[in-house]
């Protein structure tokens, strides 16, 4: 998309490669759910549910700081950060430990490939979240307002 092009060649965000890892994790992981004599299309459902739900909230919270509406962007950031905790640090483990404890639900072909990819983006989860925490603490804490790492981009 054009977006993406723009991104790419004007401004590159300063976790472009974690995100490009991220999101090729991602395609890779829904690829080997839904692809041909594949028995994970369930849990493939509940990886990208598991994903989505957060993005909402974190949707949100930038649209309203972007308005100046801070209180109701702090709320939905908070509530991101909680959603983020239950369901990319708690339940998306839980599906990782399942994947393991059970190599029988994969086809032969498909153990590897996310015996790999799995952990990999659960790191990055863990490390996206401890960056929203630390943000929420410089703003408790500190009294900073919260700030969109992309906020020197946007005009208001």
């Amino acid at each position: 998309s054009v977006d993406y092009i723009y991104l790419v060649l004007v401004e590159k965000p300063s976790d472009m490669r974690v995100m490009q890892a991220h999101h090729i994790s991602s395609l890779l992981l829904l690829w080997l759910a839904y692809s041909p004599n594949s028995h994970l299309w369930k849990a493939g459902t509940v990886f990208l549910f598991l994903h989505d739900v957060a993005d909402v909230f974190i949707s949100g919270a930038k649209s309203f700081h972007y308005a100046d509406f801070e209180i109701t962007a702090v709320v939905l950031f908070v509530s991101t950060i909680i959603v983020w905790i239950l369901t990319r640090w708690i339940w998306f483990m839980s599906l990782v430990i399942t994947a393991y404890k059970r190599p029988d639900i994969f086809d032969r072909w498909q153990m590897i490939p996310c015996f790999l990819l799995l952990p990999i983006l659960y790191f990055l989860h863990i490390m996206w979240g401890s960056k929203m925490i630390y943000v929420l603490y410089e703003n408790a804490v500190q009294g900073k307002k919260l700030q969109d790492s992309t906020d020197e981009n946007i005009e208001r």
